[in-house]
């Protein structure tokens, strides 16, 4: 099965650890120009045999356990919707407690660069399996149509489908490319904003976040919007890298603050390596590039864990050059065993373990390339620890709170944006001009198609930095009931811009058909929310009163459950923060 990748995506990004590092060692280590050759060469033959034991040595990656959870979650949600469309008992649609989510959210920690469109996906389908859950809670399958049940029940072979492309995926077979189906109509008789048309919207963007998963497509991004185009040619994937590259170019995205951090921590141990005179400046580069973490608290326990199992290994690499003496033919056969070790132990173990057989590995090649006996090894802790020294002045100045930071702000400024791109969205839908007095706060651009285009820019950028800063934050293995907090505001924030889109592709059979005069409160409603729980995310503790407020406390909902309006309202209550603060942006979070 042919898999595509995004161009300027996760993969080719994680391969910039490779040309760093190859850098690094080469400024590190001054050679004269007539051994370019014999390094290049070896650079050559060590990429091939590399890639032949990439393609011959067990090359099937391991599949993540997140798809067995969500595919037991599809499958819950089909048999609820049987149930709602009547082909089964009603017993069969109770609400069950929804599987374990934590290794979906797993997937997405500890990658090379940011998660790839696969692991994005995988987090998307998530948030889907949550608005369909959601739905069906609120269905009453008494009050359905004909028309509705039908709908249901084909549903609920779409729901069931995604599920067994997922468990297929899962038992390492290879499923056949699945279909991607536009925008479903549910038929005749259906309300256009009903529970059920809601569900349908939701059912073909799981279909779209499994066709993901399985193919490897781009399309799964914040960016794709819901009526996107399927597309894996050159120029397709490169746009798709080039807008994540561009609305990362902000000094509040964790990869321009992670790469300054890194870039400048790199540049003053070289600087320092060349200053000091130290014998193998690259060591210093090197550990330094291995401690930075995006924050000051990461990278000092990482420090500690570098320079404790650099000690060890330094303790074992000198036990056996003590006894090998200048044997080289005994660091020859140790060889293939610390590089085994090494790798197996940096996996399996951990860091610090790693960082001690790495250490073995590196004295035992040493003694037999250019034997220099022990005193290597001093040169080694020695150089580890000048570059745990500057990891930490850098991570301590640059950033030090690192995603922790970030992730509160992101989500607030994808809320603002957000919340503006609907309102508009409503605007234009609606016919653009406002009778009421005051009725355009909520919208001060007016039903202007071009402000909409720069408004989903505005929106799409706003999600891919926070999509990157979530990402970045769950690295930082933050509490639970955080993480939870964290992803309902951004599931809220990115529902907004998920039904702008719908509303913005809405076929001309199925108008908006509320005025703006009717409109207008709740998208002031909805910004005055928007903004309110966008500044509690910023850590500002004053809050505003909106006229909101009222709304939010009405109960039953103020709209019915079929309309547009009802929609918005729904849309509205889900913004309202929690009375527990928890989340990372208060204090000490």
């Amino acid at each position: 099965m042919r898999r595509h990748r995004p161009l300027l995506g996760g993969y080719l990004t994680a391969g910039a650890s490779a040309v760093t590092l190859f850098y690094l060692i080469a400024v590190g280590s001054p050679a004269p120009v007539s051994v370019i050759g014999q390094r290049l060469a070896g650079i050559a033959i060590g990429g091939a045999l590399c890639a032949i034991g990439a393609v011959t040595l067990w090359p099937a990656p391991a599949t993540a356990p997140a798809l067995d959870v969500l595919a037991g979650r599809l499958d819950q949600l089909a048999r609820r919707l049987r149930a709602v469309s009547g082909a089964l008992p009603a017993a069969a649609g109770e609400p069950a407690a929804m599987m374990p989510v934590r290794s979906v959210i797993d997937a997405l920690e500890e990658r090379p660069a940011s998660p790839t469109a696969a692991e994005r996906a995988a987090l998307y389908l998530l948030n889907d399996t949550e608005r369909l859950d959601s739905l069906l809670r609120r269905t009453n399958p008494a009050a359905l149509t004909g028309a509705e049940r039908e709908a249901a029940a084909r549903l609920a072979t779409d729901v069931q489908e995604s599920s067994a492309k997922l468990t297929a995926l899962a038992r390492s077979s290879r499923p056949a490319a699945p279909s991607r189906p536009g925008l479903p109509g549910t038929g005749t008789g259906v309300r256009p904003y009903s529970l059920m048309a809601r569900a349908a919207i939701v059912t073909a963007n799981i279909s779209r976040h499994v066709g993901v998963i399985t193919r490897g497509s781009t399309a799964s991004s914040p960016q794709a919007g819901t009526r996107f185009t399927s597309g894996t040619s050159p120029r397709v994937l490169l746009v798709h890298g080039l807008l994540r590259v561009r609305a990362n170019m902000t000094w509040r995205s964790v990869h321009v603050q992670d790469a300054v951090r890194l870039g400048t921590a790199l540049g003053l141990a070289v600087a320092a390596a060349r200053v000091l005179g130290l014998q193998h400046g690259f060591w210093v580069a090197l550990a330094t590039l291995t401690i930075v973490r995006s924050t000051v608290s990461a990278t000092g326990r990482r420090a500690g864990q570098a320079l404790a199992g650099t000690a060890v290994g330094f303790a074992v690499a000198f036990a056996i050059i003590e006894a090998a003496g200048t044997n080289t033919g005994v660091y020859a056969a140790l060889t293939p065993v610390v590089i085994f070790a090494a790798i197996y132990a940096s996996n399996a173990i951990g860091f610090p373990a790693g960082q001690a057989a790495f250490t073995v590995a590196v004295l035992v090649l040493f003694s037999l390339l250019a034997p220099a006996g022990w005193r290597i090894g001093v040169v080694r802790v020695e150089d580890v620890a000048a570059g745990a020294l500057i990891g930490l002045a850098v991570g301590a100045v640059a950033w030090p709170r690192g995603p922790d930071a970030a992730i509160g702000p992101a989500i607030a400024d994808l809320l603002d944006a957000s919340s503006r791109y609907l309102t508009r969205t409503l605007r234009v839908m609606a016919g653009g001009q406002a009778s009421q007095p005051g009725a355009g706060a909520a919208d001060p651009g007016g039903a202007d198609p071009a402000g909409l285009a720069r408004a989903r820019q505005s929106a799409t950028s706003a999600a891919i930095v926070a999509e990157s800063a979530f990402a970045a934050y769950l690295a930082t293995q933050p509490r639970p009931a955080a993480v939870q907090e964290t992803v309902s505001y951004l599931s809220a924030a990115s529902r907004l811009w998920y039904a702008a889109d719908i509303l913005r592709t809405m076929p001309a059979s199925e108008p908006v058909s509320s005025p703006w005069d009717t409109l207008a409160p709740l998208a002031r409603a909805l910004v005055d929310t928007a903004d309110r729980t966008a500044r509690r995310l910023r850590g500002q503790r004053t809050l505003p009163d909106g006229s909101a407020q009222s709304l939010l406390r009405a109960d039953p909902p103020s709209y019915p459950e079929d309309s547009l309006e009802g929609w918005i309202d729904d849309l509205t209550r889900q913004l309202a923060p929690g009375d527990e603060v928890i989340g990372p942006w208060d204090a000490g979070g």
